[in-house]
C-alpha cells in the first residue's frame, strides 16, 4: 500500500465524471489525512460518493458523527490505515489501529501526529471472516482488493484485552 495513492483514491472515486456524476461505489465514511491535517471526508450519499472539506471537518462534528455508529458488541468505531517508518531499519510499514470510543476521542483530541493516512468508519463484518473491511487501491489501471483472512473474533479478543 503506498499512502500516497491510498489517499488520492478517494479523490479519484468522488472525483466527477462528464455527467457530473462520481463513482457509484458504497464506501465507509473516510477522512483522508495528509500534514497532520484531515483534507476531505468521503461518504457514500443515498446516490453517489460526496465529499466534505475545509470548514466542514470541523474536530469535534467529526467525533460525533463517527460515535453515532459505534458497535456495543465489540466497541470498535473506526479504523486508521497509515504507513510508518520503523527508525531502526528505515523501512516503512503498513499500520492498521482499530480505534474505540476512547481510542478515538485520543486521536481527534490528544494526538499531536497523524501519519498520511485514512481514518475510516468500522464496519461490522456479517461472517466469520472480516471480508466486509476492504482497501481497494487504483495502482497501474488494476483495482486490487485486500481482505483480512483472519477470523473476525479476534477483532473482537484483541478488543477486550
Amino acid at each position: 500500500m503506498d499512502a500516497v495513492a491510498l489517499t488520492k483514491f478517494f479523490h479519484f472515486l468522488w472525483k466527477k465524471n462528464k455527467n457530473l456524476d462520481s463513482c457509484k461505489v458504497k464506501i465507509p465514511d473516510t477522512i483522508v489525512y495528509e500534514h497532520n491535517f484531515p483534507t476531505g471526508l468521503y461518504y457514500f450519499d443515498s446516490k453517489q460518493i460526496s465529499k466534505k472539506s475545509g470548514k466542514e471537518l470541523d474536530t469535534m462534528t467529526l467525533y460525533n458523527d463517527f460515535l453515532k455508529f459505534e458497535d456495543k458488541t465489540h466497541g470498535i468505531i473506526a479504523c486508521y490505515l497509515s504507513q510508518v517508518e520503523d527508525p531502526e531499519t528505515n523501512e516503512i510499514t503498513n499500520k492498521v489501529e482499530y480505534l474505540n470510543r476512547e481510542g478515538l476521542k485520543d486521536f481527534f483530541f490528544v494526538r499531536k501526529v497523524r501519519d498520511r493516512g485514512i481514518l475510516q468508519r468500522f464496519i461490522t463484518p456479517k461472517g466469520p471472516f472480516n471480508c466486509l473491511f476492504s482497501l481497494f487501491l487504483f495502482f497501474y489501471g488494476y483495482i486490487y482488493v485486500f481482505c483480512s483472512f483472519y477470523p473476525s473474533n479476534l477483532v473482537s479478543s484483541c478488543n477486550q484485552n
